[in-house]
């Protein structure tokens, strides 16, 4: 029988629970919301406490740290598949998926990372900091490659944000990895031609 979970946000005046909260709905945004796309595009996998999600062009991976989270088991969902039946601002709703598979994910974080030239970067929403509009001109300037703006967008948050590259011998197609101890974020360049 397949279980649900329901994640609320929490008190406001934790920002614990709040920062946990908003890391699942952040990986809810590299969930494919198309019925047609296949199974592991539309789910939540975590494996080894680490929860990762995909929509194939990208995929987030948020590592908790359960030492910080009140009742954490409340917190600590099982190891497995979840499809997310609802989110929004106050809560999330996940539904374990029995006998489901998941490929596994350690073949995708143990690459070898390679440097990549971008100096970090400091996000804040402040309006007298650098802003997102920075934050794109700093990857494009250090780049020269462009990337899906949503799913910049998605992954900026406030904060010092390190980046790198998986080393596949394809400089111009490889992924850009950035994120920071608990956030990570892989993402595919737009295709890039050369003339």
């Amino acid at each position: 029988m397949e279980k649900t979970y329901v994640i609320e946000r929490g008190q406001k005046h934790n920002p614990i629970l709040g920062n946990h909260f908003d890391a699942l709905r952040w990986l809810e945004k590299a969930t494919c919301k198309e019925k047609m796309r296949q199974d592991i595009f539309r789910t939540i996998h975590i494996q080894d406490g680490i929860f990762f999600s995909t929509d194939g062009y990208r995929a987030n991976v948020y590592c908790p740290n359960y030492d910080e989270l009140p009742n954490q088991e409340e917190y600590m969902l099982p190891d497995g598949n979840y499809t997310v039946v609802s989110a929004n601002n106050k809560q999330i709703i996940l539904r374990g998926k029995e006998n489901s598979s998941f490929p596994d994910i350690w073949r995708i974080l143990s690459y070898r990372p390679a440097a990549n030239g971008i100096g970090e970067f400091y996000g804040h929403s402040r309006k007298d900091w650098p802003s997102f509009d920075d934050f794109v001109y700093h990857l494009y300037r250090e780049q020269k490659r462009k990337f899906r703006m949503k799913h910049l967008e998605d992954f900026y948050f406030d904060g010092k944000i390190k980046f790198e590259r998986q080393e596949n011998g394809d400089e111009l197609n490889s992924p850009l990895v950035m994120g920071n101890e608990e956030r990570l974020s892989i993402i595919m360049p737009l295709p890039q031609y050369v003339s």
